[in-house]
Parts: structure tokens; sequence; C-alpha cells
């Protein structure tokens, strides 16, 4: 959901839609959120006699997030469903890799991928901008450590 909303706002019915879930469930996990301080309401619009409540990303939502558990999940089931939506006849990249580096050339590697990730959002429109184009950008830059 956070993803969603990273570039452009959504309403609860848009985010359901999306991820092919209820529009309840979606609409309590907003508001979820919301309390947690991850999302703002960007804008509240009358819709056909009721108000649409559409969310936005907060400053910083992603600043402190630790690899929990629980977000390696969330982030791992957010790239399958995005990858059976692949458009495979389209430019693109899949790339993964686990090799070693010099400790000085790491951080500037990671400083080159966080500055392409935040070109990617500076580079969002809304979804409904005529020609726009849907994509997905996942980056996984991290240390590995001994197996637990």
């Amino acid at each position: 959901m956070l993803s969603l909303v990273r570039g452009d706002s959504a309403s609860a019915a848009e985010v359901a839609r999306e991820l092919g879930i209820a529009h309840s469930s979606a609409s309590y996990h907003l508001r979820q959120l919301l309390a947690a301080g991850f999302l703002v309401v960007a804008e509240r619009r009358k819709v056909r006699g009721g108000v649409e409540v559409r969310y936005g990303l907060a400053d910083g939502a992603f600043d402190n997030l630790e690899a929990s558990d629980l977000l390696v999940e969330a982030m791992v089931a957010e790239i399958t469903r995005r990858l059976g939506r692949w458009r495979r006849d389209r430019p693109g990249l899949v790339s993964d890799g686990e090799t070693w580096v010099e400790p000085g050339n790491w951080a500037g590697l990671v400083e080159r991928g966080t500055q392409l990730m935040s070109d990617v959002v500076d580079a969002a429109v809304p979804r409904d901008t005529p020609g726009a184009l849907q994509v997905s950008v996942t980056a996984l830059f991290f240390e590995i450590g001994e197996a637990a």
C-alpha cells in the first residue's frame, strides 16, 4: 500500500482494485497506516454524495523502516504480485547479485542506488496522466552477515 501511494495519492477503492482485495480491507489498513504516521490525507473530495479520502505517503515514511520479517514478507509478496503483471515485451531490467566489493566502493554504490530510487519517485506522475506507464521499481542494497 505504501508503494502504491508513493508517487501519487490513492483512495481505498483504487488500492483495493490494484491489490485485488476488499474495499473494507483496504480502507482499514490505510487508516492504520495513517494512524501510524506512514500516510497523510492528501485530499478529500465529494463523490456521489459521499466523501472520498485520498491518501499520500508521509514525508520520511520509508526512512526508519528496518528489514523486519514482516517488511521482508510484504516486499516478497508485492514483488511476486508485480512480476505477475510484468510486460516482458517492453524495456525493463531484472537483475540480482550476491558478490563482494571493496568497502570504499560499497558506500558509493548504495548512494547511487538511493539517488536512482529518489529520481524514480521524483519522476512519478498522477496515475490518470495520459500515456503514463505503470512501472515497478524495487531496490535491495544490504551487506550480508553470517547466517544465524
